[in-house]
């Protein structure tokens, strides 16, 4: 017959407790990665299917500073982004085709409906909580840095 002293009983729970939260964080579909634009870095989770996309972070109460979201276009596209049941400012981060940050929306209002991006094709486009372009020293020119593999950045040019 086996039996468990009280170390063995904590460490079984320890880890019953280490492995609810790591099954917790994994987020719906997607699996947390990191990005950098220039120097700085982010913790985020991309929206891939077309749910994914269209919920962006709606309804998300708080975020912390380090934490955003990434949404990639198959092909170079025009892109224009809003701020529908969205509770949080926003700042919008749109790159090109050579992963190059190419405009910048600050801080969007929350529940605004006015479509926001550049008018020129994107690939990528990073949300991140309203101000930290600003107070991380982001700028236009700036490259983003990723381990995915980008479908736009594979397209044949024309």
């Amino acid at each position: 017959m086996c039996m468990l002293n009280m170390y063995s009983y904590v460490k079984l729970f320890v880890l019953g407790i280490v492995l609810i939260g790591f099954t917790a964080c994994q987020g719906d579909d997607n699996d947390a990665q990191i990005i950098t634009i220039g120097d700085e870095k982010f913790v985020v989770d991309y929206a891939i299917t077309p749910e994914q996309k269209e919920k962006g972070l709606m309804f998300v109460e708080e975020m912390p500073d380090d934490y955003g979201m990434v949404f990639i276009n198959a092909v170079p596209s025009y892109s224009k982004y809003w701020m529908k049941d969205t509770l949080i400012p926003l700042d919008m981060l749109f790159f090109d085709e050579t992963n190059t940050l190419v405009y910048i929306e600050h801080s969007a209002t929350p529940h605004d409906l006015s479509p926001r991006g550049p008018d020129v094709p994107v690939c990528t486009i990073v949300e991140l909580n309203g101000g930290q372009a600003k107070s991380r020293n982001i700028e236009t020119g700036m490259k983003l840095f990723t381990n995915v593999a980008q479908e736009c950045l594979q397209s044949p040019k024309e």
